[in-house]
């Protein structure tokens, strides 16, 4: 095996491991067995993973979702848009279980690496998460995302939120999709015809 893709493997890995811890502490997620600790080496690997996904995802939305929708159903159009709220959901937990990991370091900071080197890292998964909460904010998006704002799957997933994750839920979990919802209704009632009565 090549050292680069022994390298893409641990990051993987690594990444499983802060997607765990995540999920935990948002979702209330139980692991079945016991969680490797996310040391700063992996969460540095996991921080490295979780940037590919998410311009990965970026590609994808930007340029090929809306390609993938043509000739679907109504329902699998739905599926499909619950499909970016996953992801969503992928990125905060694994996110969290790396923030999680920074705070040790405050404590106690790594001898692997220096911690403005993580920070650095930190800052640039910011500046990609960004990006993709932009791209997720755009008209198009907005109109598909607002389609899921009153479905039994939006509502299950602000449920299962806990702790500080409830008080304080991310964009899509926090009333902006139904919000969204509002205006595209209100925005209709504006366009339509007046009624001949």
């Amino acid at each position: 095996m090549s050292e680069e893709k022994r390298e893409l493997m641990l990051q993987l890995a690594c990444l499983k491991i802060a997607l765990v811890l995540g999920r935990a502490k948002i979702f209330g997620f139980k692991p079945k067995k016991r969680v490797k600790k996310l040391t700063p080496k992996r969460a540095l690997r996991a921080l490295k993973a979780i940037k590919s996904v998410i311009l990965s995802g970026y590609i994808f939305l930007r340029w090929e979702f809306f390609n993938s929708l043509k000739e679907t159903s109504p329902e699998e159009r739905e599926e499909a848009v619950c499909g970016i709220v996953e992801f969503l959901n992928f990125v905060l937990c694994a996110c969290e279980g790396i923030y999680q990991a920074y705070e040790q370091m405050l404590q106690t900071p790594p001898v692997e690496f220096s911690l403005q080197e993580f920070e650095k890292e930190l800052d640039s998964l910011g500046e990609c998460r960004d990006a993709l909460d932009g791209l997720l904010r755009m008209p198009a998006y907005k109109q598909l995302l607002a389609g899921i704002a009153h479905t039994s799957y939006l509502a299950a997933q602000k449920a299962k939120l806990q702790g500080d994750w409830r008080d304080l839920p991310p964009w899509w979990l926090d009333g902006t999709l139904e919000e969204w919802a509002q205006q595209l209704w209100e925005a209709r009632c504006v366009m339509a015809p007046p009624s001949e009565n």
